[in-house]
């Protein structure tokens, strides 16, 4: 009876389901990156920014004995503090970004010889005040033709976008003098542009952007670079700090002859950005 009894246990341990330990999820590095919350897991972003930008370069008004006259000679290149802003849309590979930003500048200066500017006839000592208003808007299509995580979490990721698409922009610069008398010029431009765009993500809390265009007609054209880096307190709100630099070169023909402005526009950017 005993070996009887034996062995209907051993059947019944040979018979029953062996008890499963409970199994742990692991994600993975794909589904990691694809749920990660910071800076690279966004569908819309809206940048608000302050520029401060000091213009520089040269204006050339139309007229046989104008002279080029550089911007610092009317005390006309210090920094202001000027809006700028982007509002980028992602959607699978595709990306879609608007942004704009503006510059000013004013200087008054008594001449410190004598010059022709446009249709003005500089003598020494004259009383001058220069303005400069710049404002530009860009519209750019990017395609994603590189990623790659460089950690197994998703957390350290790159995107290489190829970008291309369009500037316009309105230059308006004077030239008085006191005493009577003004030279002016306002151009509004419209150019095709090519670049890259380039997001990396250093942590879920740190990335860095990188974008430059440029592109152009005969009678004009630009270049453009802006770096940012910012920091992801919480996943819907970059704190960011960054550089920016856009040149263009502008000739428009009038009357007289052909004006000419070389600027260039340049200073720190810091503001915040919005994710969605």
């Amino acid at each position: 009876m005993p070996l009887t009894t034996s062995l209907l246990a051993t059947s019944l341990l040979l018979v029953a389901p062996a008890t499963e330990a409970p199994a742990t999820a692991v994600a993975s590095p794909a589904a990691a990156a694809t749920t990660l919350k910071g800076p690279a897991d966004y569908t819309l972003l809206a940048s608000a920014r302050g520029w401060y930008v000091a213009p520089g370069g040269d204006v050339t008004f139309a007229g046989a004995s104008s002279v080029k006259t550089d911007l610092g000679y009317f005390n006309a290149d210090n920094p202001k503090i000027r809006p700028a802003g982007e509002v980028r849309i992602a959607a699978g590979d595709f990306l879609l970004a608007l942004g704009g930003a503006n510059a000013t500048a004013e200087g008054t200066i008594n001449a410190t010889d004598s010059r022709q500017i446009g249709a003005i006839n500089v003598a020494q000592g004259d009383a001058l005040s220069a303005n400069l208003d710049y404002t530009t808007v860009q519209a750019i299509v990017g395609y994603k033709v590189y990623e790659n995580a460089f950690n197994s979490g998703g957390s350290t990721l790159l995107r290489l976008y190829a970008v291309g698409g369009g500037r316009f922009s309105d230059t308006s610069f004077d030239v008085t003098r006191l005493a009577g008398g003004k030279a002016s010029i306002e151009v509004t431009t419209g150019e095709p542009i090519i670049g890259a765009l380039a997001e990396l993500t250093l942590t879920e809390q740190f990335h860095m952007d990188l974008q430059v265009t440029g592109g152009g007609f005969t009678k004009s054209q630009s270049f453009d670079v802006a770096a940012i880096f910012g920091y992801t307190p919480v996943p819907w709100l970059s704190l960011e700090v960054g550089y920016r630099l856009l040149a263009n070169n502008i000739k428009q023909d009038t009357a007289t002859g052909e004006t000419k402005i070389n600027a260039s526009y340049a200073g720190l950017l810091f503001g915040a950005t919005f994710r969605f």
